[in-house]
């Protein structure tokens, strides 16, 4: 239950180091005095803030309160975050548009509310979201996904999840929390992203499963894995890697043995194991998912790294 309001609001808080903690539900913008965008960003966020009664509105000049800037992390300005009772979410909607900063408040503070149509959904987010058909509201499987994707919800008779971006996918399957995770983020890097520095942030790095190529010759491989079906979606996740010396040197691979697939767990920010086979040849999605399934059945030894190499190191 949403804790209440510490103290009463006012319409748009200067917040400080000494006052950011006395509200517990907030709406606050992040910008400074340099920034090209903030004075743009001024009249629509005074007009949103002129219009809320269930959640204070602050701002926080980043020149002056370096201190909560750097708490939070804030990787560009103007940013918008939100605070609820101890949790933080990113506001990733557009900044054009006091209603869409309204409507997200709205979705957010009352988890019954739901948009009427799909339009509602463009004006909010126009592109890279998703829409939940539902005729229960409070579905437990999607509370995950809360404040950390675009989600509109509409009221429907009929269960169904869809991703919009520059190709509108349906999702099927189960409708368990796992295999929709697994959904989103594919939706959100796309099919069998490559393995780079930016995807595993956002990627589990527990079993992920890779095939190291070169992306100059091997552009067919790449394919036939964007294309084909993943057996163990469920379990692990599946990449390419495109080859170079320091991420084969990690995994004891020259550049004569690519392609080669590769399974390996991340612990700590370090790969302490990993399991190889090479690529003799054949669809190279029908090579990964045997790959893989060998691993499962434990038919395919363990390599040992004897000096755990760190991720964004390979």
């Amino acid at each position: 239950m949403m804790m209440q309001l510490l103290v009463s609001l006012s319409e748009n808080l200067v917040l400080t180091t000494e006052n950011f903690d006395k509200h517990q539900v907030k709406i606050v913008k992040f910008c400074n005095a340099w920034a090209e965008n903030c004075p743009e960003f001024e009249p629509i966020w005074a007009s949103f803030a002129s219009e809320q009664k269930d959640v204070q509105v602050g701002e926080v000049n980043c020149d002056f309160q370096v201190p909560i800037c750097s708490k939070y992390q804030i990787p560009r300005i103007p940013y918008v975050k939100l605070f609820i009772d101890g949790e933080v979410y990113d506001y990733m909607g557009v900044k054009n548009s006091s209603a869409a900063l309204s409507a997200y408040v709205q979705f957010m503070l009352k988890p019954q509310f739901v948009f009427t149509d799909i339009q509602s959904c463009e004006q909010l987010y126009r592109s890279n979201y998703f829409v939940l058909y539902t005729p229960q509201l409070e579905n437990p499987s999607f509370k995950q996904f809360k404040g950390s994707i675009n989600l509109c919800t509409i009221k429907s008779d009929t269960l169904k999840f869809v991703s919009i971006n520059e190709e509108t996918e349906f999702y099927s399957g189960d409708y368990s929390p796992e295999s929709l995770n697994y959904f989103v983020k594919m939706a959100m890097l796309g099919p069998v992203p490559e393995y780079t520095h930016e995807s595993a942030k956002k990627l589990n790095l527990k079993n992920v499963s890779a095939l190291l190529l070169n992306s100059f010759e091997h552009q067919e491989l790449i394919q036939q894995l964007k294309n084909g079906s993943f057996n163990h979606k469920n379990e692990f996740n599946l990449v390419w890697a495109n080859g170079h010396l320091q991420f084969m040197f990690g995994f004891g691979v020259e550049m004569n043995e690519i392609p080669m697939g590769v399974v390996f767990n991340e612990k700590e920010g370090k790969i302490d194991s990993y399991f190889k086979k090479k690529y003799e040849g054949g669809d190279a999605m029908e090579f990964m998912n045997q790959f893989v399934q060998e691993v499962v059945e434990g038919k395919i030894p363990l390599t040992k790294v004897e000096r755990g190499r760190r991720h964004d190191e390979l």
